[in-house]
């Protein structure tokens, strides 16, 4: 579980460990990045980002660790930066509206910088599902 709240969180994922785990292994993606995506348990509300693999500051075998930044849209926004995924979460502390379900991509790049995200279809690399588990945003 990763806990979130309003600022700058480092999270930490094990993606790196599961690159072997496919074939073609996902250390042979060109242009690695990583897709996230975000699921409201209690609205099913979708909030999707993508963080380059070069802003990775985990030890780059064991664990994987990049800078997310919450902020709420009712306070306004920050502008976007390359060095970190920046979104907007809002909910109640301790209640439905707070818990969400998480997923990490592996992607063959080029990253998208402009335009909707999405997770991406065709390619000569298939996107890769590394992690899924339960996030928490906590004010």
């Amino acid at each position: 579980m990763i806990i979130l709240k309003p600022g700058l969180n480092s999270c930490v994922f094990t993606l790196t460990e599961k690159f072997d785990f496919y074939n073609p292994s996902v250390s042979s993606y060109t242009d690695l990045y990583y897709y996230f995506r975000l699921t409201n348990d209690l609205t099913q509300y979708e909030i999707d980002f993508t963080i380059d693999s070069q802003n990775d500051f985990g030890d780059g075998i064991r664990y994987n660790a990049f800078h997310i930044d919450i902020n709420n849209p009712l306070y306004g926004t920050y502008p976007y930066t390359e060095n970190f995924g920046c979104i907007g979460l809002t909910g109640p502390n301790e209640d439905y509206l707070s818990q969400w379900q998480y997923e990490v991509w592996a992607c063959s790049g080029p990253m998208p910088d402009t335009g909707t995200v999405s997770l991406p279809t065709g390619g000569t690399f298939s996107p890769a599902l590394l992690e899924s588990g339960r996030a928490l945003y906590k004010i």
